[in-house]
C-alpha cells in the first residue's frame, strides 16, 4: 500500500491511498491499521447492521482473499450471456499501399507508382484504456443494482479487449469534506493481463466491500475534520475527472443510479449503462434488444 498526504493547489488536504491489488489491502486491513476515533466515534465498518452493509468486518476481509462466492455462478452465466449475444468489432484496420496483395488504386496506376495496391490491414498500435470503477452508491441502492452494475462493467471490460483494447481497471473512492479528500485507489487488473472476473467479483459487486472494506479504511485515515457517519460527500464527477485528470476515451462508471441502473433487467440495465456512457453507438445493442422482448 502507498500511503501519500499532500496540499494541492487549492490548499486543500489530500489523504491518498493507493492498493496494487486485494492482496495489498487484505494485508494493510490484517496490520489492524489504527483507528482514527476522535473523528469516527462510531464505526459504521464494524455497526452497520447485516441489511445495511452485509457480513462483519472480520468475515469481509477475509473474503479478500477469494473468498467470495455469493451468487458467482448467477454472474458468470449472465457475464457469458450476454458475451453471446453479438457485438459489432471496432475496425481496427488501416488502409496501407503495397506492391501486391489489394485492390489497383486506379489514379497510381495511371501515374506509373510501383506501389499501386491499396488494402486493408489490422492495425497493431495499443490502445489503452482506463476504467474507473466509483465504488460509492447512496443508501437508498439495493443489491439487485449494485449486482447489475457489476455485470455490465465486466462485459464492457471482456468487449473492449476483444476488440484489441488494453484495459486497466481502477476502482476508487474519493470523498470530501470541507477542505479535506479522501482517495482510495484499488487496482484489480494490470494492465498487461487479461481479466480475471473471479478475482474482480468481490469488489464490484457485493456492498460488503465498500461498505466494510472502505469504510474501515477511511476510519484510519488521519483526517481533522468531523466526518462522522456521513464518510464525507462522495466527489462530483467532474471533481473526479479533474482529480485523476481522466483522458477524453477513458471511462468513468459512477454509481448505479447515474448510470441508470435499475436491478429489473440485467439486458436493460447493460444497454441503460452504454448509453449513459455515450458508448451505445460502439456495439451493436439490437440482439440485447431482441432478448429483452422475449423476456
Amino acid at each position: 500500500m502507498k500511503y501519500t498526504s499532500y496540499k494541492n493547489d487549492k490548499n486543500s488536504s489530500i489523504f491518498q491511498y493507493n492498493f496494487s491489488n486485494l492482496t495489498d489491502l487484505y494485508n494493510y486491513l490484517k496490520s489492524n491499521p489504527k483507528v482514527n476515533s476522535e473523528v469516527f466515534e462510531e464505526q459504521s465498518s464494524i455497526e452497520g447492521t447485516k441489511d445495511y452493509a452485509g457480513e462483519p468486518l472480520e468475515k469481509a476481509i477475509e473474503y479478500l482473499k477469494g473468498g467470495y462466492k455469493n451468487d458467482f455462478e448467477k454472474f458468470a452465466i449472465d457475464v457469458a450471456d450476454i458475451n453471446r449475444l453479438g457485438y459489432v468489432d471496432f475496425d481496427s484496420r488501416k488502409l496501407k499501399r503495397g506492391l501486391y496483395g489489394g485492390a489497383y488504386l486506379s489514379p497510381l496506376v495511371a501515374s506509373g507508382v510501383p506501389d499501386c495496391m491499396i488494402k486493408y490491414e489490422r492495425d497493431s498500435t495499443p490502445k489503452y484504456i482506463t476504467v474507473y470503477f466509483q465504488l460509492n452508491y447512496n443508501y437508498e441502492t439495493t443489491e439487485k443494482q449494485i449486482f447489475n452494475r457489476g455485470i455490465a462493467t465486466i462485459n464492457l471490460i471482456q468487449l473492449l479487449e476483444n476488440n484489441g483494447y488494453i484495459v486497466d481497471l481502477k476502482a476508487f473512492q474519493l470523498s470530501e469534506l470541507e477542505s479535506e479528500y479522501i482517495n482510495i485507489i484499488v487496482n484489480l487488473k494490470e494492465i498487461d493481463e487479461y481479466l480475471n472476473i473471479s478475482k474482480c467479483y468481490y469488489p464490484l459487486v457485493s456492498k460488503e466491500f465498500f461498505r466494510r472494506i472502505i469504510f474501515r479504511v477511511f476510519e484510519s485515515v488521519p483526517v481533522k475534520n468531523y466526518w462522522g457517519e456521513s464518510y464525507g460527500l462522495s466527489a462530483y464527477n467532474d471533481v473526479v475527472r479533474d482529480f485523476y485528470k481522466l483522458k477524453d476515451k477513458d471511462i468513468l462508471i459512477t454509481e448505479p443510479m447515474q448510470m441508470n441502473i435499475t436491478g429489473r433487467n440485467i439486458y436493460q440495465d447493460t444497454i441503460n449503462m452504454f448509453k449513459e456512457l455515450g458508448l451505445d453507438d460502439k456495439f451493436d445493442l439490437s440482439k440485447i434488444k431482441q432478448k429483452i422482448k422475449k423476456i
